[in-house]
């Protein structure tokens, strides 16, 4: 968490939990997380700018990049292999 607030989940915090817990996730499970956490930082970041009484804040558009993961890439993050 940034004094802005809070950060976006990053690819070497979700590899983190994983190793952690011992829990693998499939590629398309790790978009899907990616996906939530933009749309709830998105929602924050609106909710802030209503409590300033400036409206709803402007839609940014943010590309998050997706490429196909390979086996090689999926275990270089998740240690599997």
């Amino acid at each position: 968490m940034s004094f802005a607030g809070p950060d976006p989940i990053r690819l070497t915090d979700i590899s983190a939990w994983s190793g952690l817990t011992g829990n693998i996730l499939l590629r398309e499970e790790v978009v899907i997380l990616r996906r939530l956490d933009f749309a709830f930082l998105q929602t924050l970041a609106e909710m802030d700018k209503e409590k300033e009484g400036k409206g709803a804040a402007p839609k940014e558009e943010r590309v998050l990049v997706e490429r196909e993961m390979t086996p090689a890439m999926f275990g270089a993050m998740f240690g599997a292999g």
